[in-house]
């Protein structure tokens, strides 16, 4: 998959970024009037739609390049979310189990919570404790699905704590790009809203 990152995006300054959460529930409507809720999915889907009301021709260039090298919606890309990049997981050791998924629980503090597998972890951010002692070393990361793997299981009981961040992997919501040069003898250009959709 295409993992260029779209790091260029200067979050509510220059360009204004609007999010939205998404759910899928499936209702069965019967004859009394009353109907059955379905919870689908277990976490919502994310939409970020960003406005290059005015950019640089070196921000254009850069968004034509991830557009045509993602094919337009074909292939995916990293967008590192200033909202909601970084997370710190929680795991008690058995004394057997070597790999662990990287998570984010959402909400913590409320009765209302879901946790999130993150995948695509932004390399040298992972810092592990194990009973609240650092290790710097005894373990790997999988920065594509986010397992990390301990050399040697930690022992039962052991209070395992990950920290690290991570991006969002999305698509282009269309195929098709358009931008307009707001003056022939200007370097700046204006385009369209881009809406970002999470896989």
């Amino acid at each position: 998959m295409n993992t260029v990152m779209l790091d260029f995006i200067k979050w509510y300054q220059a360009e204004p970024v609007e999010k939205t959460f998404e759910w899928k529930t499936d209702v069965v409507e019967y004859d009394n009037k009353n109907n059955q809720r379905n919870a689908v999915w277990s976490s919502p889907r994310r939409h970020w739609f960003i406005n290059f009301a005015f950019m640089e021709k070196r921000i254009r260039d850069r968004i034509i390049e991830i557009f045509n090298r993602s094919r337009g919606m074909y292939d995916s890309s990293l967008l590192k979310d200033e909202d909601d990049y970084s997370a710190i997981a929680d795991f008690a050791g058995d004394g057997g189990t070597k790999t662990f998924q990287l998570y984010k629980t959402y909400y913590p503090l409320t009765a209302e919570t879901w946790s999130e597998d993150k995948k695509d972890i932004k390399e040298g951010t992972v810092t592990i404790k194990i009973d609240g002692t650092p290790q710097p070393a005894g373990w790997s990361v999988n920065y594509t699905t986010g397992i990390i793997t301990f050399d040697t299981a930690p022992a039962n009981e052991a209070v395992i704590e990950i920290s690290f961040q991570f991006y969002f992997r999305v698509i282009f919501a269309t195929d098709t790009y358009k931008d307009t040069k707001i003056w022939p003898k200007n370097t700046h250009y204006t385009s369209e809203i881009l809406e970002l959709i999470e896989v």
